[in-house]
């Protein structure tokens, strides 16, 4: 007897499972899917205990009987019919695959009513069996409850992660979804709370609905969705909305796209809050690549990437200029955009610091300063840490009243003499015979470093009291975050209220001295949050305040802040940043003689 065999259906289904339902957030995509498949213009999501209980009702369609059985059964769809139909998905499911894979793993009851059918029909299964069937009194459309998810697989049920990761899975990836989908309406409830709903009045309304007033009023309108300014930069990409068709996918060409689009305008590391919409031909875009349906391929990548880099790069061109008021619903026809693409990316015209200051950039200042000026009447830098300490505090660290660190010293050693600066990044410096080049920001971060350091080795975060409280608004999985890392948070001396889904308002922050906007500090923070296998918190809060606060690229020094700063760093003896990057690089007189050819 051979040594190949079929699979017993329950086996086959319990591996489409592992595919298709690897947690509780993809369950939640996968039938809030189905429900937009089915025309649903109500969703109504509710989780409890972890993720393991979910129920998922909708006003679409409806099956009938024979439907509602045919339905769990694997690859059974109403979505396509032929092979041509796989190259021309219009749809958001079309494998057949996720009911018979939930069902399998679940105890399952779903609920359906037809339009014209005086009474619907309620079907339970447990573990892939049927196990009833009756009628049922509801109104048209569909109820699918999922109980005790994974009670036949401990295996997967080990994996689970805690209930509040599990919770912030699914809120983002209903928020997504409801983003997306702008014109329906989406409402999740976890444990009895309502934590994310939208009222389908369009996608300006969606977005406040989901992000705050405070977010809408820092995006820019343009046409493949909207571009956060220059105050909503984040340290990760978790806010690079991206969309195909209205479904969410995760396509690294699109993620490009948009960080070349943003060229010149962020620091390195840096992020921006970017909503992108692409509506284009099916057969243009391949979905069937993995069962999860979020990879996606384009047949024509490279246009597309430049389509939207250049869309992006042109409007923060006029990013001060122009304001619009409104977003039609953006399209993208890769047979027209052919025609129109012209510009390679190696050619594209990069834009100097003065049309940057003179556009984008006096936009963003605007808005930030207006923002932040319930922070303090001192107006020395509205928003940030320094401007709520008196120069007598911030002479600690060591200010004068231009903004630079005043020096502990500045008395360099004999051989040691500042020649001046180059590009407004680096420090020349004559040590011997030898040229020595410093990176201004490095030196001073180093500096900043060791000097915040000393203060938590010798003594608990103090806490400066904010005069007026100060509002924070953030992305609502942000606040999750928040809630989550109470405890930690507060020890590294800030205190807090919750005040909504998208906003918390800070009451105390650390006693440190830094230029940098309470936002970007806080950011910073959330972001060292969310790394796992940080062995020491406060470490990581003074390495990222210190990069944040110290001189930056493209700032004039004078002289004798230089001398300082190198004087200073002389006496330290250590030539590395707290990141591991080298400060200085030295030519020596030897090179130089060889460069002229004098040797």
């Amino acid at each position: 007897m051979g040594k190949i065999h079929l699979l017993d259906d329950n086996v086959s289904n319990m591996i489409a499972a592992g595919e298709v339902v690897d947690s509780p957030a993809s369950l939640v995509k996968e039938l809030v899917e189905n429900a937009l498949d089915a025309q649903a213009k109500s969703i109504r999501i509710d989780v409890k205990q972890g993720g393991k209980y979910i129920r998922i009702s909708d006003d679409g369609v409806g099956m009938d009987r024979s439907d509602l059985l045919l339905s769990v059964e694997r690859h059974a769809t109403s979505k396509i019919a032929t092979k041509e139909d796989v190259f021309n998905i219009c749809t958001f499911g079309f494998r057949g695959e996720a009911l018979a894979s939930i069902a399998a793993v679940s105890k399952m009851t779903l609920s359906s009513r037809i339009e014209g059918d005086s009474v619907g029909n309620e079907l339970s299964i447990i573990g892939g069996k049927v196990v009833g069937i009756k009628t049922s009194v509801r109104n048209i459309g569909t109820e699918i409850e999922v109980a005790t998810l994974f009670f036949n697989t401990p295996a997967r049920l080990k994996f689970l992660k805690s209930s509040a990761t599990e919770y912030n899975t699914i809120k983002e990836c209903v928020l997504k979804i409801a983003l997306s989908n702008y014109d329906n309406k989406i409402f999740l409830t976890i444990e009895g709370k309502s934590v994310v709903k939208t009222t389908g009045n369009g996608l300006k309304s969606t977005i406040i609905e989901i992000f705050g007033m405070d977010i809408y009023k820092s995006l820019i309108p343009f046409k493949y969705g909207y571009l956060g300014n220059l105050t909503l930069t984040r340290g990760r990409k978790d806010a690079l909305y991206t969309f195909v068709n209205k479904r969410v996918v995760k396509a690294n060409m699109l993620e490009e796209a948009i960080v070349e689009g943003y060229y010149t305008y962020l620091m390195k590391g840096k992020f921006p809050f970017v909503i992108l919409f692409v509506e284009t031909p099916p057969s243009e875009v391949a979905i069937n690549v993995h069962p999860s349906k979020k990879v996606v391929r384009f047949r024509e990548s490279q246009r597309l990437f430049f389509a939207i880099k250049d869309s992006i790069t042109l409007e923060l061109r006029q990013f001060g200029t122009q304001v619009k008021d409104s977003v039609a619903l953006p399209t993208f026809n890769i047979a027209q955009e052919v025609k129109k693409i012209a510009v390679p990316l190696e050619n594209f015209e990069k834009f100097s610091g003065e049309n940057r200051e003179n556009s984008s950039l006096s936009r963003v200042e605007t808005y930030e300063n207006s923002a932040s000026a319930q922070i303090s009447e001192n107006r020395t830098h509205p928003a940030s840490f320094s401007s709520l300490g008196t120069l007598k505090e911030r002479s600690d660290i060591g200010y004068d009243n231009s903004g630079f660190r005043k020096g502990v010293s500045s008395s360099l050693p004999k051989n040691v003499k500042v020649l001046g600066q180059l590009s407004q990044m680096y420090i020349l410096v004559q040590e011997g015979v030898d040229l020595k080049i410093f990176d201004q920001h490095v030196v001073d971060e180093r500096l900043i470093y060791e000097t915040y350091k000393k203060r938590l080795q010798t003594r608990e975060v103090s806490r400066k009291q904010l005069l007026i409280p100060y509002k924070i608004s953030l992305l609502p999985t942000d606040i999750v975050e928040i809630l989550k890392q109470c405890v930690i948070i507060e020890k590294l001396g800030f205190s807090y209220d919750v005040i909504s889904d998208t906003q918390i308002e800070l009451h105390t922050i650390p006693d440190f001295t830094t230029r940098e906007r309470l936002y970007d500090v806080f950011q910073g923070i959330l972001e060292q949050l969310k790394l796992e296998n940080i062995k020491d918190l406060r470490e990581e809060l003074v390495i990222s305040m210190a990069c944040k606060a110290a001189i930056k690229a493209g700032q004039e020094l004078p002289i004798e802040i230089m001398e300082s700063l190198i004087s200073r760093l002389y006496v330290l003896g250590d030539f590395t940043c707290p990141h591991g990057r080298p400060i200085v690089i030295t030519v020596s007189s030897s090179e130089l003689e060889k460069y002229f050819k004098r040797k």
